[in-house]
């Protein structure tokens, strides 16, 4: 620092000593002073002359400007101004477009136009200016000049000179002929841009480029049918094939012709298939439109060749790696192993993905929307939003068990989603695990407020768990609610149906259907309602209702007809009748059974007759005419009891019966008592006239819903007497079938079980015969169901059971006992069907050994 003082010092003394500058300059470099130097710098070129004075100026001036000193900088290239020097004068230009001085850039520009014209850039930088600050006159005979226009002609009419210029002369300098028609637009007084595309359009006129800017010309101008009409003759196998078509995407676009912009898409998606922008935007062209289905084919492509870009890059560098190396030839890559991706692949994957689901929301067949969310998981399966919106539609479907599936794939995902949380609360409770769904909801309240739905879900849970106090304390609390929506009022009548104040629910739901007068669902339910209270006319009024507007949903239409046909029922009258053949070893019958009965509200009454004849093995026949008495509690529960009166070869005695039958929503019982009845299961017992007995049967069925699966349950007990003799035999077969196809709405398949115990108390030889002593059987059994039925229950069962199996304590070993029944039944409305069966039994229960061939026929009809 001292030395460049001193430095200072030696110039003050000798300021015109050039030298003492000179070493002032390198000591400013040597001390990091910058400006110091170029001030030295400045002082020292005023020294000098010529050409040696202005490059060392310039230098100062670049110096200053790099040194972002613009005022310093400005000052010194305004004295550079009028130099003559071209590498000046450059600087200068370039100084003053880059600070946007137009006015002093035109100054500089135009001196440097007139000392070099034949230098092209600068000219054009020239029309560049006079344009952008407005002088669109100036630029376009500026333009006219560096095209060869004589100056001569400068201001005057140049059309003939322009047609004098050939095709090839126009096309290899067409940028500056394009620049004419836009400028020409704009010059006042005076339609030059007519003039120009008229003769652009004789000498060039199979152009494509020439009708392209032209096109562009009337657009500027806003003149887009004629805009239009050029860029239709541009689009013929242009030489700029892509740029062509991207800027006429957006222009089409601008002249609101989305059609147009897709045709161009069109084009290159096919030369570049691989190209996601063009993809991209032909997908929101098609969406724009409305064309669904296609714009979710662009967005799918798009999101196949993003997936596949990333993939490919993935191998690669995977193949690039010491793995690749050591294993001294290619690696099979696993397709589901995913790399991090980038954080703008992530973005353009789910902006895209955004995009499919948007579009997919809209359709509205839900299979196309699930084949749109299944091929996108493909890529992605373990896409949350995705499998939630497929798991929404299955639901909306009406395929509740696939939504289901997916809800519980997200659980395991995501165990804090709000939704899943509460879907697969509903399917814990519709599979009646209520326990595990109050503890999703006890877990989905510690995050947030419970929704109505959670609520009865809730509600649900604690009232099939009885939960007394809980379940009344809820339904308290919504009793009182004052909400008004739909579901919460739902929930109310829920309560109030389950806690039995049915008046309160009548009154709830004629609000709700006063209030919702389109919702079949509570109309449905007002109108059973109505029936339960007795009100006929009302309830009858909201099945019409129901019936006028055409419902779609099978199981409402079913409904409906079971109400209609149950309101029928209580003032029918009923024919049945059955016929039999039974073939066994020694002996065969024939036997026929017909009844009448007519019901009268809770009560009926009716009459059965029955006949027997032995066909083979003997000699015997007998007839019974049995009056009866039935009464109906409700749907559910019917009781009837009876006198048999016996005619020809048996003896009845004090032959009273009863019987008592329980219809569940799944399940059905029946218990039967019989004081007098005939033994025929033998020829012996056949042809006995004493041989009668006691009979209590007790049968129970049930399907367990969340598979399907059967169960059965039958107990005989039977006191018998037989020549005098007496004895008593228990017969218990339980048997379990377990659904092969529980998803399956038509056709079912069962598989399982069969065991049979019997015991005796006599040691008579024909009660041996009859009831076999210390029996315990097992059959292993196959059986298959089809049914088909339409919106009117009119429909055909098809059944057919295989059972096969042996006797542990008879010594009867497996496979050598057989059963086999086969059912064609055709039910063509409530308490109307016939039915058609068979069966053969090889060493089976209930008959003396050998086998016994059935035959049978029913049918019932309700008049």
């Amino acid at each position: 620092m001292k030395a460049l003082e001193t430095q200072y010092k030696l110039i003050e003394l000798r300021p015109h000593n050039a030298g003492y500058h000179l070493e002032a300059e390198k000591l400013c470099d040597w001390n990091k002073m910058p400006v110091d130097k170029l001030i030295v710098m400045q002082k020292r070129a005023m020294l000098l002359k010529g050409e040696e004075r202005d490059s060392l100026i310039l230098k100062v001036a670049e110096g200053y400007r790099w040194l972002k000193l613009y005022k310093q900088a400005t000052k010194i290239y305004l004295s550079l101004i009028e130099s003559n020097d071209k590498r000046i004068l450059e600087s200068s230009i370039d100084y003053y477009l880059t600070k946007k001085d137009s006015k002093l850039a035109i100054q500089v520009l135009e001196r440097y136009v007139d000392l070099f014209p034949d230098e092209n850039r600068y000219t054009t930088f020239l029309i560049q200016t006079y344009s952008y600050i407005g002088q669109k006159d100036k630029a376009f005979w500026q333009t006219l000049i560096q095209i060869g226009l004589p100056p001569s002609l400068k201001g005057g009419d140049f059309s003939s000179w322009l047609r004098g210029l050939s095709a090839k002369q126009i096309r290899d300098n067409w940028r500056a002929h394009s620049r004419l028609i836009f400028l020409g637009q704009k010059v006042s007084g005076k339609n030059w841009g007519e003039t120009l595309i008229s003769i652009y359009s004789e000498k060039l006129k199979d152009d494509t480029m020439v009708a392209f800017t032209i096109g562009e010309g009337y657009f500027q101008n806003k003149e887009f049918e004629l805009s239009y009409n050029y860029f239709r003759q541009s689009e013929k196998n242009p030489d700029d094939f892509r740029q062509r078509n991207q800027q006429l995407v957006i222009y089409y676009s601008d002249m609101k012709r989305p059609l147009d912009s897709i045709r161009c898409l069109q084009r290159l998606v096919k030369r570049y298939p691989r190209n996601q922008k063009y993809w991209e935007s032909l997908g929101d062209t098609y969406e724009e439109l409305g064309y669904k289905k296609k714009a979710l084919k662009a967005y799918m492509k798009l999101l196949k060749l993003e997936s596949s870009t990333n993939n490919q890059s993935l191998r690669k560098k995977l193949f690039s790696s010491p793995l690749y190396v050591q294993a001294f030839g290619q690696v099979r890559i696993p397709i589901e192993y995913q790399a991090p991706r980038r954080v703008k692949q992530r973005r353009t994957h789910k902006r895209v993905r955004d995009k499919v689901l948007a579009v997919a929301e809209q359709l509205e067949n839900p299979q196309d929307r699930v084949e749109v969310y299944l091929e996108l998981l493909n890529e992605r399966p373990n896409d949350i939003r995705l499998l939630k919106a497929l798991g929404f539609t299955y639901y909306a479907s009406g395929e509740t068990r696939k939504g289901q599936e997916i809800f519980q794939k997200i659980y395991q995902l995501d165990s804090n989603d709000k939704d899943t949380f509460e879907i697969m609360a509903g399917v814990k409770s519709e599979n009646g695990k209520y326990d595990e769904a109050l503890s999703l909801i006890e877990k989905l309240e510690n995050k947030e407020e419970l929704s109505i739905y959670a609520l009865g879900l809730r509600e649900d849970a604690y009232y099939f768990l009885k939960k007394k106090e809980l379940y009344l304390k809820l339904c308290s609390r919504v009793i009182n609610g004052h909400r008004q929506e739909i579901n919460f009022l739902i929930l109310k009548n829920s309560c109030l149906t389950r806690l039995k104040r049915k008046d309160e629910a009548l009154l709830l739901q004629r609000k709700l259907v006063k209030r919702y007068p389109e919702n079949n669902d509570l109309l449905l339910q007002k109108s059973f309602s109505e029936l339960d209270a007795g009100n006929i006319s009302e309830g009858k009024s909201d099945i019409n209702k129901l019936k006028k507007r055409n419902v779609i949903s099978q199981n409402l239409n079913k409904y409906l007809y079971e109400i209609e046909n149950a309101e029928k029922e209580e003032d029918s009258l009923i024919f049945y009748t059955e016929a039999r053949y039974l073939k066994a070893e020694d002996f065969s019958f024939f036997d026929t059974e017909q009844e009448l009965r007519k019901r009268l509200g809770k009560y009926g009454y009716g009459l059965s007759v029955g006949s027997f004849l032995l066909l083979s093995g003997g000699s015997s026949r007998f007839h019974s005419l049995s009056p009866h008495l039935s009464y109906y509690h409700n749907d559910k529960f019917e009781l009837k009891v009876g006198y048999r009166f016996g005619f020809g070869d048996k003896n009845f005695k004090n032959a009273f019966f009863a019987s008592g039958s329980f219809y569940g929503q799944n399940s059905f019982f029946n218990a039967r008592y019989e004081n007098s009845e005939a033994l025929i299961l033998t020829r012996n017992l056949t042809l006995e006239k004493e041989a009668r007995s006691r009979t209590l049967n007790l049968y129970w069925e049930k399907f367990i819903f969340s598979r399907k699966d059967l169960f059965l349950w039958n107990t005989i007990l039977r006191w018998a007497v037989f020549k005098e003799e007496e004895g008593q035999a228990q017969q218990h077969t339980a048997e379990y079938l377990y659904s092969l196809m529980p998803k399956h709405q038509k056709i079912d398949f069962y598989t399982g079980l069969q065991l049979s115990k019997s015991s005796l108390s006599s040691e008579g030889v024909n009660l041996n015969q009859n009831f076999l002593r210390d029996s315990l059987s097992y059959h292993l059994v196959l059986r298959a169901q089809y049914g088909y039925q339409n919106e009117e229950v009119n429909h055909w069962r098809y059944l057919i059971r295989v059972a096969s199996g042996g006797d542990g304590r008879r010594g009867v070993g497996f496979a050598k006992s057989w059963q086999f029944r086969a059912e064609t039944a055709h039910f063509y409305g409530r308490l109307r069907n016939f039915k058609f069966y068979t069966e053969y039994y090889n060493e089976t229960l209930g008959v003396s050994l050998g086998s016994t061939f059935l035959l049978g026929a029913n049918w019932t009809h309700q008049f």
